[in-house]
């Protein structure tokens, strides 16, 4: 695993840039989905949840897709990068004082994993087969689907009740 943290930045709440920086994954000419805490908070709270610190997608990893995303998100600055095996599995730029983290999901066989220094995460191939549109009032964005079956996996079946602390993802199914 090798984590680099490109120059120093700090970790803040969401300031009220955070719609413009989520609609920045509009750029993208590969498909992406909502993630983590804004999928969360946008589908459970019709907004960003208070006191996130960032904004989450995530797309399927390919040959290059680091390449991709540094081409399309150029604009931004580039804070940290996570490799795994020579792999892509994190890349966070910050624009306008938000984070925008992507996450580098890779299929094997039925399911898409990443492996980053937060964890482990493993989900089910299926959620990002056929993926869903949620309709914000920041625009539509695409997300796993079925959403609620894959809010299950990811947060457990009380991802309803909102918690008081952002814990690792180390997470399989």
């Amino acid at each position: 695993m090798e984590a680099i943290n490109h120059r120093p930045f700090g970790i803040n709440p969401l300031n009220d840039n955070a719609p413009e920086v989520l609609k920045q994954a509009h750029l993208l000419d590969i498909t992406y989905w909502l993630a983590a805490g804004t999928l969360l908070g946008l589908y459970r709270n019709g907004d960003f949840i208070p006191g996130d610190t960032d904004i989450d997608i995530e797309v399927e990893g390919y040959k290059g897709v680091d390449r991709c995303l540094f081409a399309t998100f150029e604009h931004m600055d580039l804070i940290r990068t996570v490799y795994d095996s020579g792999r892509p599995m994190q890349i966070a730029f910050i624009y306008k004082e938000v984070i925008f983290d992507i996450y580098i999901f890779w299929r094997e066989g039925e399911s898409m994993i990443n492996h980053n220094d937060q964890g482990t995460m493993e989900i089910p191939g299926r959620f990002y087969d056929d993926l869903g549109t949620l309709k914000t009032k920041y625009g539509k964005f695409p997300v796993p689907s079925p959403t609620e079956d894959y809010l299950v996996i990811r947060y457990g079946s009380d991802w309803r009740m909102p918690q008081k602390h952002k814990g690792l993802y180390t997470h399989a199914i």
